[in-house]
Order: structure tokens, then C-alpha cells, then sequence
């Protein structure tokens, strides 16, 4: 295997307490300090080296722990700064003061044990599921939502054990019981959440559990695979043309805002792609993300002109299938009069092909951009427009809505449109009580007008071989 001529830089990770120096210019640097360009093409790239700085918590005046790395690695990098964390906490490790501009540079320590330390695990966890220090045919992509959610688990089992009165940031690995375990379950259950958060938080520490696992903590998996999870029972809602069309006319630059964070800041959440965003929604039933990636290329015509289907992304299955860029699965969603209506009204044909649907004048970080803002828009002008609703609902019951009335429609061939590939994954979108007031059973009758018996009779009389009784 060829040797590494240069450390490996983070894809965009921050590992706390570590950072990059270059030997050349002596300094700590996030770009090239001669011509401000990234690090990958840093003239002096060889010379770039990691550097751990870990302050003392407590310490008047501040004091600090530096090390610069001989290793290339940025997994061992890692371990290193969550080896020095537990020398540090440890009490035998010797630092220096804050007012040192310029530290000694010290010899790393070899790489002799594992962190033990359950926030160490844990944070190399959450650098792996980002790609870090993963062979390249082993990394899944994951979403930052996904990463995020698995962050916010770590931190309240931290905090549950502290209610417990056991400090976390010396808590070892080695340590976990069940009794730790229950802890974390009381502190859940105090806390309200609801069981599909409680299957979540769980589910994830199961997953870390087997990160631990493979890298050799072997007494980790039983305690939280072992955890009953708890019955969710879907009860998926829709929202009425009324409602629906009620937010539409209160999504406005007027109504859009609202007062967020401790210091009561003032931010106004209409964008001019929020209506467009929300029908397409509505008309289409596809994710956001979907709706978002989705270009005048993606619509498809007969050859007479006349738009057929529109071919979405589907981004979901593709991550977890890690189908490679260009092969992603397909979903084809059928042109029915709103949707030509929608496309015309986005100005269809007076666009270049390669151009989005939805706010094409966005192209740099189009996801993150708009994505929380339509999220979060829909449920803000939702309770504009229904300030005493029952339920408040998000951006998620239009893609419900467009699925239940799907299924009203065409049955079991749903999944056709829908995109999956069964029927018992829809029981999370499809409204059981929709289907309970569709038209097409409202002649429906037990005991009709027929008599049962001589129907049966008459089925028998056809067969070759009548059923003996």
C-alpha cells in the first residue's frame, strides 16, 4: 500500500480540540496563508501536520495542553485527542500557560491503549458516520439530519446519566450496565417523549453499540439490544383542499414573522418559492429533497408535446441502496391536469432544461438554503392561517395527503405511483380513516338486497365438481 505523503484532511468534519498547523509558516491554518486557497492545493501541504490544543477546565489563569502530531491519520488523530482528554482528566499531564504564544512542540505519545471514555467513543462514532477515517468502499452516505439526530442521542444519554448523578465526562465505556441503561429510560420517559422518539434514541445507541463492538469494546452490544421497543401506532393525518388553500393565502412577506430564541430575535420565514414549494408538494407527493433536485429535464412528453410524467430522484432509497452518483432509482410521477397547470405556471418551456423547477436563480447550497425554510414556513403559515386547529401540521401531511387519496384511487396499485415496494410501508402515510369515507364504498352493504344463500348455490350449480357436504 502506497505511504501517505501528507495527513488526511477532515471532509469538512471539526473534531473539537483539534487542528490543523502548517511547519512552514508556523501557524494554525484553515486555508493556505500565502494565497488563501484550501489546504488540498497548499503548495506546502507535506508540511501540514495535526495539532491538538485541550484547555484545563478550572484553571486561573487558563492553561492549555499542545500537542502536534507525527501521524497521518486522521482516525488516529482522533484517538489521540481522546487519549489526551483522559491523561488530562486523569490529572498527569503537565500543562502550560495560556499566555504562551508560541508552545514547545511535543513528541505525540504512541498509540499504545483504545479511549475508554464513553464521550471519546462516541465522538469517533459520530466521525465515522460522517466518512472520517472510513476505507472509501465502506462509507455510506448519510444525511446531516441522520448525524445530527445521533449527536442529540449522545448528548441526552449524558445528561441522563449526570440526573443520575454519575459525571460523564468520566464515565467509561467498560462501565455500561443495565442499571445505566435504566437510567437513560426513567430519564426519557420523565422527559415525555413519545415512543417513536424513544424507539429512536434506542435504536441509535444500538448502532453505536456495534460501531463499539467492531472496534473491539466487546460488552457494550447486549445492554441496549436487548431494550423491548415500545408499539407505534400510525395515525398519519391530511389536510383538507380548504385548509390547504386557507395556508396558501396566508403565505405571505405580512404574515411570515415570528419571534425565535432567547433573545426574542425577530425573523420573517416567507420566501417567493414557498408557495410554489407547498402545491408542488401537494400535487406531486414527493419528498422535498426530491422537489428541490428536480429540473425542466425531468419532465418527459409524448411525441406530441404533451408532458406525460415527471421523473423525480429518489434520494432516500438511494442512500441506503449506495447506488453511485448518475445510477440513482427513479420514481415517475404521472401528469394529471394540476400538474401541467403547475408547470405552466413556473413559466414550462420559457426555461433552459438543465434549470429547477422551484427557484432556479438558486444554485449554490440549494438544500440547505431552502429546505429548512419551506419546513419550517409551511408550519408557521399553517398556524397563521388555523390559529385553533386541533393539530398543527407540517410539511410532511401534504406528501400524506397526496398517498391516502392515491390509495382511494387506485387501490393496491398505489405503489406504482408511490414509488414502494410494498404495501405495509404506506400504513405511516395513508389516513385509515380517509379510506373509511371513500366514495367507492358507500353502496357497500353486509346484508344487501341479494340473498347470500342463493348466490352460493349458484356458484356451486357452476363448478364441474360441486363440494360434497
Amino acid at each position: 500500500m502506497k505511504q501517505r505523503t501528507h495527513i488526511e484532511l477532515p471532509n469538512g468534519s471539526k473534531v473539537p480540540c483539534l487542528h490543523t498547523w502548517c511547519m512552514h509558516c508556523k501557524t494554525q491554518v484553515t486555508a493556505c496563508k500565502q494565497n488563501n486557497s484550501p489546504l488540498k492545493s497548499c503548495a506546502h501541504i507535506n508540511k501540514l501536520r495535526y495539532r491538538i490544543v485541550c484547555h484545563i477546565p478550572g484553571e486561573k489563569p487558563r492553561k492549555r495542553v499542545v500537542r502536534i502530531l507525527d501521524t497521518m491519520s486522521f482516525t488516529e488523530a482522533m484517538k489521540q485527542v481522546a487519549l489526551l482528554k483522559e491523561q488530562i482528566a486523569a490529572g498527569s499531564i503537565q500543562p502550560v500557560s495560556e499566555k504562551v504564544h508560541t508552545p514547545a512542540i511535543l513528541s505525540p505519545q504512541p498509540l499504545t491503549e483504545k479511549p475508554e471514555r464513553f464521550i471519546d467513543v462516541f465522538g469517533l462514532y459520530l466521525s465515522s458516520l460522517a466518512g472520517e477515517g472510513v476505507a472509501p468502499h465502506l462509507r455510506v452516505v448519510r444525511s446531516k439530519g441522520h448525524i445530527n439526530d445521533s449527536k442529540n442521542c449522545g448528548k441526552h444519554f449524558c445528561l441522563a446519566l449526570k440526573k443520575a448523578g454519575i459525571d460523564a465526562t468520566r464515565f467509561r465505556l467498560s462501565e455500561i450496565s443495565d442499571e445505566m441503561v435504566g437510567h437513560f429510560h426513567e430519564y426519557i420517559v420523565a422527559k415525555g417523549y413519545g415512543n417513536v422518539t424513544y424507539n429512536r434514541f434506542f435504536s441509535v445507541l444500538a448502532t453505536f453499540a456495534k460501531y463499539a463492538a467492531d472496534e473491539g469494546y466487546t460488552n457494550v452490544k447486549q445492554y441496549f439490544d436487548k431494550v423491548p421497543r415500545k408499539a407505534v401506532i400510525p395515525t398519519p393525518e391530511i389536510i383538507t383542499a380548504q385548509q390547504f388553500e386557507k395556508t396558501i393565502a396566508a403565505t405571505t412577506y405580512e404574515n411570515g414573522w415570528q419571534i425565535v430564541g432567547k433573545d426574542k430575535k425577530r425573523r420573517n420565514v416567507f420566501r417567493d418559492y414557498c408557495v410554489p414549494a407547498f402545491r408542488f408538494a401537494a400535487i406531486t407527493g414527493r419528498r422535498l429533497e426530491e422537489l428541490l433536485t428536480c429540473t425542466w429535464n425531468d419532465v418527459f412528453t409524448d411525441d406530441e408535446g404533451r408532458v406525460r410524467y415527471i421523473q423525480f430522484t429518489d434520494h432516500k432509497v438511494s442512500r441506503i441502496m449506495r447506488t453511485d452518483k448518475g445510477a440513482e432509482r427513479k420514481v415517475f410521477t404521472p401528469a394529471n391536469d394540476e400538474i401541467i397547470s403547475f408547470l405552466q405556471s413556473q413559466g414550462y418551456g420559457t426555461h433552459p432544461r438543465n434549470d429547477y423547477i422551484l427557484a432556479p436563480e438558486i444554485k449554490h447550497n440549494r438544500i440547505a438554503t431552502m429546505h429548512k425554510t419551506i419546513l419550517r414556513g409551511f408550519s408557521h403559515f399553517f398556524k397563521v392561517a388555523h390559529p385553533d386547529a386541533e393539530h398543527m401540521l407540517s410539511f410532511a401531511v401534504l406528501r400524506k395527503t397526496y398517498l391516502t387519496r392515491l390509495a382511494m384511487y387506485m387501490g393496491k396499485d398505489v405503489t406504482a405511483v408511490s414509488g414502494h415496494t410494498g404495501t405495509d410501508i404506506l400504513k405511516h402515510y395513508i389516513s385509515e380513516k380517509q379510506l373509511a369515507l371513500s366514495e367507492k364504498l358507500k353502496d357497500f352493504s353486509v346484508f344487501g338486497t341479494h340473498d347470500l344463500t342463493e348466490i352460493r348455490t349458484k356458484k356451486l350449480n357452476e363448478t364441474e365438481h360441486p363440494i360434497e357436504r
